[in-house]
């Protein structure tokens, strides 16, 4: 990674964690967050139900008003008093541990039209309550109000017991939970499902109705109930409700539906719009089992969500950050099934945002702090080395010291410290930039690595950090393009009554190694070995000689192929101080 200041980055690093924090407690309040762990918890409910082993019905029983009910009987609901007193005498015969009717008893008196109707209702009531607890269902009005019974009937039903069928809907709303604050000040208020727990003496709790177990369910007609009352078969009422608690409501296509978790109803699939009697009988199956499901209390789901954004300071390389991500994910919603098979909701939701948030969080801070020390190293050095090295050097693959052939470029401008005696020092600055300008555009266009500067000298080298096939070839372009910018230049200094420049370059290929060199503090890249010492020998010869470009024979075997044979100058075998005679050539540059 590019090395940046420790100071800075532990601020970004500090801020960044900062952020991650304040994200994952807005994770813990947003709808958006609530809405995405609902979906959640009804995927996994759903999972859940599938996998179950449960095939009962539990000890609840639902008997139903459908289609044929209403064919059965021509008349309208409200004026089947008869109908429902022939139904609750038949199920009080049947011995029902409790009974709870969400079916809305009439807020008047019929007896106008019939004067045995109210007598025939108060009569089925009163057997029922004799047989059982009853529990009548109430509801409001559109304004709110409660909408009243007609009270000789509650007396009828001796216990006076009732409960609201409402529910609390979720923002989606989907009914998910059970809970008996309703009010209008979010006040307690009886319910139909807690007075038929409570009258049986069963502990009412509070939280997510529980579906992991449980199997769909069959209703019993209305009318066949009757039927088995009206001809004597007690046998089957006793089979089908003895000590058990009852419910008694619509199954109509059309009336009291609800969008559910899960449609328990076994005789249709109607998507999750079920009948709202099945959310009490789930309610019921779930006091029966262990409950309600109980949400994880919300201390502990933050201090969850703070551990994990100490995900923030794990140092993880590109890739890991992504998979372990993933891991958490998994992980977190595995926990989840399990603790609501257990009996718990945990928010993992958050804490699986949380966790992607920490690490994938912190690997765009890297990412961004690379880019933007990067563009400073681009912006502070990109004039200083060259593409290639600078390319290695933000990519952290610089290396120590490696060997690799290369073809080593030395150049020099002749005479120059006598001409800058006659100049000033800005001057001498002024020109040595014009000149270094063209020379270095020549190097690395032909994918030169400038080594450095000596005074009015350049070393370069061709072949590293980029290995190339035929380096000695890319040196000897790159020495022909510089003596065409050299030409170009000279005709502006004369054009500015300035004497033109002269230089000499001298070329040698071989082996050498080639890395970082220097201290902790500061290094360079550069070449070291034979040829570079060779290459800048040859380079010396060009003053007593007076030709701009000289190079080795090796350097010849491996361009000489590459242009016309008569432009290649043989020099001979030629003194080199500090070694051994060698074989030099030079090149017609009148013919480039």
């Amino acid at each position: 990674m590019v090395g940046g200041s420790p100071m800075m980055r532990q601020k970004y690093m500090l801020v960044g964690y900062a952020l991650v924090l304040l994200v994952s407690l807005g994770l813990l309040v947003s709808p958006f967050t609530s809405t995405l762990e609902n979906k959640l918890l009804d995927h996994e409910f759903s999972l859940l139900h599938k996998s179950s082993s449960a095939s009962d019905t539990g000890n609840v029983v639902l008997i139903g008003i459908d289609d044929k009910t209403t064919a059965t009987f021509p008349e309208p609901i409200a004026l089947w008093h008869r109908h429902f007193r022939d139904l609750f005498i038949a199920l009080g015969m049947g011995k029902p541990l409790v009974v709870g009717l969400d079916v809305t008893l009439p807020d008047r008196s019929y007896s106008f039209l019939d004067r045995g109707l109210d007598k025939a209702l108060m009569q089925g009531l009163k057997r029922l309550s004799d047989a059982a607890p009853l529990v009548v269902g109430i509801t409001v009005n559109a304004d709110g109000e409660t909408r009243g019974v007609y009270p000789p009937l509650l007396l009828a039903a001796k216990k006076h017991a009732t409960g609201y069928v409402l529910w609390k809907k979720d923002r989606d709303q989907v009914v998910r939970r059970f809970t008996e604050h309703l009010g209008v000040q979010n006040e307690t208020v009886p319910t139909l499902v807690g007075e038929m727990a409570r009258a049986v003496k069963m502990p009412v709790s509070e939280g997510l109705i529980d579906y992991t177990s449980g199997a769909a369910v069959q209703y019993i007609p209305m009318q066949q109930v009757i039927a088995w009352g009206t001809t004597g078969q007690l046998d089957k009422l006793k089979a089908a409700f003895a000590g058990k608690a009852v419910l008694i409501g619509s199954v109509l296509p059309f009336v009291d539906r609800h969008l559910q978790v899960i449609n328990l109803a076994a005789w249709e699939d109607n998507k999750r719009f079920a009948p709202g009697v099945l959310l009490h009988l789930q309610a019921l199956r779930s006091l029966q089992h262990r409950g309600m499901i109980k949400p994880v209390a919300m201390v502990w789901v933050v201090c969850c969500a703070l551990l994990l954004t100490l995900l923030w300071w794990l140092p993880l390389s590109r890739i890991v950050p992504m998979l372990l991500a993933t891991s958490l994910v998994v992980g977190l919603a595995a926990i989840s099934m399990t603790l609501l098979t257990s009996g718990y909701d945990l928010q993992v939701v958050a804490l699986m945002l949380t966790s992607v948030v920490a690490l994938m969080g912190r690997q765009v801070q890297q990412l961004l702090l690379d880019a933007i020390e990067k563009r400073h190293l681009r912006m502070a050095f990109g004039g200083m080395v060259s593409p290639q090295v600078m390319t290695q050097i933000l990519a952290d693959k610089l290396p120590e010291g490696e060997r690799c052939r290369v073809c080593v470029l030395f150049a020099d401008i002749r005479s120059f410290t006598t001409r800058s005696e006659k100049m000033q020092p800005e001057q001498v600055v002024l020109l040595l930039n014009r000149y270094f300008e063209q020379m270095t555009t020549a190097i690395h266009e032909h994918n030169g690595t400038l080594d450095k500067f000596m005074g009015d000298g350049i070393m370069a080298f061709f072949g590293a950090p980029n290995r190339l096939d035929h380096p000695s070839l890319h040196a000897f372009c790159a020495a022909l393009d510089m003596l065409e910018r050299l030409q170009k230049l000279n005709k502006e200094l004369e054009s500015e009554g300035e004497e033109p420049l002269k230089i000499g370059i001298g070329l040698h290929v071989g082996e050498v190694v080639v890395g970082k060199l220097g201290s902790q503090k500061r290094s360079e890249y550069t070449a070291i070995g034979d040829t570079v010492n060779t290459a800048a020998r040859i380079e010396e010869l060009t003053k007593s000689i007076n030709i701009p470009l000289l190079f080795s024979q090796d350097v010849y075997q491996e361009i000489n192929n590459q242009f016309g044979k008569a432009q290649w100058i043989e020099l001979g075998e030629m003194a080199i101080r500090g070694r051994s005679a060698l074989s030099l050539y030079s090149y017609n540059t009148s013919h480039t």
